[in-house]
């Protein structure tokens, strides 16, 4: 007839009625019952992926990258590790997290919650996984800002030519020439280094090439030595 389902700390709260129906011969006898069941969450946290804070996809992690560890039944008092040793806090559903810059051949990557250890993942570390950061956290169009420092968007493009920034991750601790792409013409980062206030992201500009066609969703995707990010679009006029 009807189910509730609330959290409470580290328990699950299930309710619910119904009701049930008993013949007794020519007759017929129905009455209601409610139920509650209590769900234990505490040891069952479970650590699903490790993702780029930008693209939020999973796969290979570069030294220092914000990445975020995604999971299920995480405490407040989380903490992520890196090879057993590097511990930084999580909040309970997964959060921004910087990946120790001293990683290298793969990493081993587990959540404690509650005292209790999560299961552990496995995740190639490379020189660089680069992402860009968007307007809205998992999708296009990309978080990009034109050269008066505001944010493009369709009703404010980037002229061609101008200076656009881009920001993103997983450039790794030593960077090697990073290109920038938009809609298939290339054009080298003019400047890239950490962004200011914000560990394990980089910011970079790059000058949209003239040739670029005016449109509200040009592809943009930069390559640093010879990985990708993903692609996201701008708008340019």
């Amino acid at each position: 007839m009807g189910v509730s389902i609330a959290l409470s700390g580290n328990t699950v709260l299930v309710a619910g009625s119904g009701f049930i129906t008993a013949t007794h011969g020519a007759f017929q006898e129905s009455s209601t019952y409610n139920w509650v069941t209590r769900i234990d969450l505490a040891g069952r946290s479970h650590l699903n992926a490790v993702l780029n804070a930008a693209s939020r996809s999973g796969g290979a992690i570069a030294p220092g990258e914000l990445v975020i560890a995604s999971g299920v039944g995480f405490s407040p008092d989380a903490l992520v590790i890196f090879d057993g040793a590097s511990v930084v806090p999580v909040s309970r559903s997964g959060t921004d997290l910087l990946a120790p810059s001293t990683l290298s051949g793969v990493a081993t990557v587990q959540v404690t919650s509650g005292g209790v250890s999560t299961n552990s993942l496995t995740v190639p570390v490379v020189d660089a996984a680069p992402a860009i950061f968007t307007n809205q956290s998992s999708s296009v169009p990309g978080g990009i800002r034109n050269a008066d420092g505001t944010l493009n968007s369709p009703g404010n493009p980037a002229a061609r030519g101008s200076v656009i920034t881009i920001l993103g991750t997983g450039l790794g601790v030593r960077p090697e020439a990073v290109t920038v792409y938009f809609d298939g013409f290339a054009s080298s980062a003019l400047l890239y280094g950490a962004a200011p206030g914000s560990p394990g992201v980089f910011q970079m500009t790059a000058v949209v090439p003239p040739q670029v066609p005016v449109s509200g969703r040009v592809s943009v995707y930069l390559t640093a030595g010879q990985v990708a990010s993903q692609v996201v679009t701008m708008a340019v006029k």
